[in-house]
């Protein structure tokens, strides 16, 4: 009766685990188009992170017509064209127009980290843009 009971909160206690965030292999730069959650910022003068949560969120688009959307908490944050000069297969120089400066983008264990300064945010695959 122990064995099945044990058996029972197993299967229950790893049936309903969540799922791998990491589903999505993604190999380079090349795969950049589409929807990115925003993880955490982490850096700073006392290399401090801040992490998303219910109430702070953010969203990247990349979309497929350079046309890049940053949301804050559901909010238009900053739209832009942008583009992307391609430094390795996993890292890069990003370039919004009408802006003086530019931002490293790197492809790390499935996961975008752009780079502002001192601060790195690091964010994970939401969707990707169907290229028609």
């Amino acid at each position: 009766m122990k064995s099945l009971l044990l058996f029972t909160l197993l299967i229950v206690l790893f049936g309903c685990a969540k799922p791998k965030e990491d589903n999505q292999k993604i190999s380079g730069i090349d795969q950049l188009t589409g929807e990115w959650h925003w993880v955490s910022t982490c850096g700073g003068f006392v290399e401090n992170c801040l992490y998303s949560s219910d109430t702070n969120y953010a969203v990247v688009d990349f979309g497929s017509n350079d046309k890049f959307v940053e949301l804050h908490n559901g909010t238009v944050y900053r739209e832009a064209d942008y583009s992307v000069v391609k430094t390795s297969e996993t890292t890069a120089r990003l370039l919004f127009s009408g802006q003086n400066y530019e931002s490293t983008l790197s492809i790390v264990h499935n996961r975008l980290e752009i780079g502002s300064g001192e601060l790195v945010n690091t964010y994970t695959r939401i969707n990707k843009h169907l290229i028609l």
